[in-house]
Parts: structure tokens; C-alpha cells; sequence
């Protein structure tokens, strides 16, 4: 019977010890939230990655770095990762939109690229809301805005704008769902921000076929404000025939569009993407 208790404890004892030593060793191999590898990835020194880990793993877990927060990412050197971070913080929303997807999609982790995207879509998404609600009010500030990038504040003019917002607020939102569906690829060069391939209505669908690829501008740019990668998506969503049918006439891009005709305006990329843009930061 002394033999049978002491064997007991002993049972005991290594179960206490190895719960005790698995509670030490658990938060240093437990794998970091979606969220945080999203941080980490923005990371663009994969040198800092390669340290980190050897650090906490002696190098053996392929640059994966448990114990990151969205806290000590936002107080970070590195401003592209910091300011990710601080929008993940105050945005947890976005979080779940993020997890929803990766669930959906099946995906272990979506790239950084992807996270820019949704970033843009995000952001195109309640810019236009904005301007639609300006549209709607309509008063003297909004009318003055307007005729500073389209040269009038004509009824029809504001029906027009009013009209296409609506259709990129409400395409944005469609593709915030699904972006790789239309996302795809890559332009060569460090000078183009996006460009935009249209196809046939879907036989099936009825919806427009429609492919956009971004070039270095679109990845290098800010989230928000004049020539942004939430801007971005505005002008090239505005392309297509479907939504808007704008082009960028004369091959005008920048300040430039300001001195384009009203009847060009009006159908103009640029011109309607820098409307968008003028507005108060999404906090």
C-alpha cells in the first residue's frame, strides 16, 4: 500500500511539474493571434525578423515570433509597421472582417499585399460614404467643394457624382469580400499607381468582368489623403463602364486636371479620386 501511495505522489508530482513547466514554456512557443503576424509581416527588414527569432527560438520557427502585441508594435521605429498597428488597434472591427475572410478563404495567413488592399477598400468604402452624405446635404460648403474640383455645383452634376459614389461605395464593399477575385498582379516599374483591364458582362452574372493591377505608387503611397492607395481605388473603380466610365483625359493626371474643362471634369479620374480624397482623416 506504501508503494502504491508513494507511486501516486510520485504520478502526481511529475503532473504538477510538467503542467508548471508547460505554463513557462507555452507563452514562448505559442504561435502569435492572426493580427500579430499581420504586424509582423509589415516588417520590412527581415534581418530584425531573422534576430527576433533566434532570440526567443535559437532560429527554429521560420521567422514566426510569439509575444507580439499590437502595444509594442505601435510604439515601433519602423513607421510602416507603426502605423499598421495603430490602425489595427483602433479599428478591431477590421480584425474580425480580416478573421472572417481568413476563415472563409482557408488561408493560414494573408499576405501583406492583401492587407494593403483591404486597408484601401476599407478606407475608399467610408471616404465615398462621406462624400455621399455631402451630396445629400448639399449646402454651401458642400456646393463650394464640389465646384472646386468639377468647375460646377449644377443639379444634374451633383445627380451625376452622386450617382457613381454610390456604385464605388457599394463595389468596394463587394470586393472587401473577395479581393483576389479582381486584385491580380503586378505592374513593372516604379511609376504607375494602377491600371485597370475591363472585359464583357458575365453572361451569368450580368456584372461586369474586371481586373486591377497595382504598380510600386499604389504600395508606397499613404492609406489616406491626396494620391493614397484608398484614393487609388476610387479612380480605377471609377473606370469601369459599369460603375462610372471615367477616363483620364488628355492623359492628365495630378494638379493638372484642374485645368480641364467642366465637361471633362466631370467624367474625369483624377478630378472625381482628389474630390474623395478632400476630406478630414478617418480616425
Amino acid at each position: 500500500m506504501a508503494n502504491a501511495n508513494l507511486l501516486l505522489n510520485i504520478n502526481n508530482a511529475s503532473t504538477l511539474i510538467t503542467s508548471a513547466m508547460s505554463k513557462l514554456i507555452q507563452p514562448i512557443r505559442q504561435e502569435p493571434t492572426f493580427s500579430e503576424r499581420i504586424v509582423l509581416e509589415k516588417l520590412s527588414d527581415q534581418s530584425i525578423i531573422d534576430q527576433m527569432d533566434t532570440a526567443a527560438y535559437g532560429g527554429k520557427t521560420d521567422g514566426l515570433i510569439a509575444e507580439i502585441d499590437l502595444e509594442a508594435a505601435a510604439k515601433s521605429e519602423n513607421k510602416e509597421l507603426a502605423t499598421l498597428a495603430i490602425y489595427l488597434k483602433e479599428h478591431p472591427e477590421f480584425l474580425e472582417k480580416l478573421e472572417r475572410i481568413k476563415n472563409r478563404k482557408n488561408d493560414d495567413l494573408l499576405s501583406i499585399k492583401d492587407v494593403q488592399i483591404l486597408l484601401a477598400l476599407d478606407n475608399a468604402s467610408i471616404m465615398c460614404k462621406n462624400k455621399i452624405e455631402s451630396l445629400e446635404r448639399w449646402n454651401k460648403e458642400d456646393q463650394e467643394k464640389f465646384e472646386e474640383y468639377f468647375g460646377t455645383k449644377e443639379e444634374s452634376a451633383r445627380q451625376k457624382i452622386l450617382k457613381e459614389l454610390k456604385k464605388i461605395e457599394k463595389e468596394a464593399q463587394k470586393l472587401y469580400e473577395n479581393p483576389r477575385e479582381h486584385f491580380d498582379g503586378s505592374i513593372d516599374g516604379p511609376d504607375t499607381y494602377a491600371e485597370v483591364k475591363t472585359a464583357p458582362l458575365k453572361i451569368l452574372s450580368f456584372r461586369e468582368a474586371f481586373n486591377i493591377k497595382f504598380g510600386q505608387k499604389f504600395w508606397d503611397a499613404k492609406s489616406q489623403g491626396k494620391n493614397s492607395q484608398a484614393g487609388t481605388i476610387v479612380h480605377e473603380l471609377s473606370h469601369f463602364k459599369s460603375i462610372a466610365g471615367t477616363s483620364d483625359h488628355d492623359d492628365t493626371y495630378g494638379d493638372a486636371s484642374n485645368n480641364l474643362p467642366t465637361s471633362k471634369k466631370l467624367s474625369h479620374a483624377d478630378s472625381l479620386e482628389f474630390y474623395v480624397e478632400d476630406q478630414p482623416k478617418i480616425s
